[in-house]
């Protein structure tokens, strides 16, 4: 079945920019006056606009809102896609099981057999 890793990938970023930007501004900005947090403003905008998915993943612990993920592909993959594509509608689960599965990078393993049998 066809999926919109592209956009998935797109809406991902976007989010977790999002979350993360509100997570670090709240918690840099107590205490601060209102033209210390203009600054702190943007100098987050500027840190997190070229942020990779990756690290922004591992910023956020993959704690992501996946039903606004969903609602997102759908509605930008509805824009872009050919008019037999235009309907289909992403579930949170889907989303999140594709990410997993095709975009995040797996973890390195090491050998599988237990150390105290290695030869």
């Amino acid at each position: 079945r066809w999926f919109d890793y592209r956009n998935l990938r797109r809406v991902m970023c976007a989010q977790l920019q999002e979350e993360v930007f509100r997570r670090q501004f709240l918690q840099r900005s107590a205490g601060l006056a209102l033209e210390e947090k203009k600054k702190l403003f943007f100098t987050l905008s500027a840190e997190l606009q070229g942020a990779e998915l990756e690290d922004l993943v591992k910023e956020t612990g993959l704690a992501v809102d996946w039903i606004a993920i969903a609602d997102k592909v759908s509605n930008r993959s509805a824009k872009t896609a050919s008019r037999e594509w235009s309907s289909l509608q992403y579930s949170p689960s889907m989303c999140a099981i594709q990410y997993k599965h095709k975009l995040a990078i797996p973890p390195k393993f090491g050998s599988m057999v237990p150390a105290d049998r290695r030869a």
